[in-house]
């Protein structure tokens, strides 16, 4: 009897995923965004935070300025309390932010900046600060945004927020098509985002490339 010849065994392939693919990956596995609900009192006095804030996505802890248990507090109290009066530093409230997995993907801009939105004001301004080493805090995967308070700290809808004197003067808002057309790559923006007064930013990025196209200059492309 013949026996039959043995076929070479070939060593099955995995193909590497796509950076993008990836991220799309990881996008897909986001729970859709809910409302924020407030976190009892008695919780966030275990964190000696003023107000806890969570949804599908994000615990958030907020840390007002006179919050006296708080070290990342108000740097006015403290430089009173060190003796120094000559100093006036601006107010801020400190949003502290995980994900529920306590992963480094918390980290998402797009939602660091919905939470601003939603949690403090829309027209408030954060930032993130990238300190000097000698105050580095690096102790867990959580994020921290502080939010320049108005003079009048109510935060009602008659008060104007301050501006930080970084970055646009102006909105500008491009989802995945527009990009591609500016060889760009963006993803589109969840529904919640953006609201109708929006839609400004992104005609003034249709005006950009309708410039680029027209070969103005730069100080021409946007009205």
């Amino acid at each position: 009897m013949t026996q039959r010849k043995r076929k070479s065994y070939k060593q099955p392939t995995v193909r590497k995923a796509s950076d993008n693919e990836l991220l799309r990956e990881l996008e897909r596995r986001k729970p859709a965004w809910t409302e924020f609900k407030r976190i009892p009192d008695h919780v966030c006095a275990r964190s000696g935070a003023d107000e806890g804030w969570g949804n599908s996505r994000y615990l958030v802890w907020i840390y007002k300025p006179d919050n006296e248990k708080s070290m990342r507090g108000d740097w006015n109290r403290m430089a009173e309390q060190a003796g120094i009066e000559d100093e006036k530093y601006p107010r801020f409230i400190h949003l502290s932010i995980k994900n529920h997995e306590k992963t480094v993907f918390a980290h998402d801009w797009r939602d660091m900046m919905r939470i601003k939105n939603e949690l403090i004001h829309r027209d408030a301004e954060a930032m993130e600060l990238y300190p000097a080493m000698h105050r580095i805090c690096d102790e867990a995967n959580q994020f921290h945004l502080w939010v320049l308070l108005p003079s009048n700290e109510n935060g009602d809808d008659q008060v104007e927020w301050p501006t930080i004197p970084v970055g646009w003067h102006l909105q500008l808002l491009s989802d995945r098509k527009r990009a591609a057309l500016e060889g760009a790559s963006q993803r589109d923006f969840e529904e919640g985002f953006l609201s109708e007064e929006d839609n400004e930013g992104f005609e003034r990025v249709r005006k950009v490339i309708e410039a680029q196209k027209a070969g103005q200059p730069d100080d021409k492309r946007v009205d």
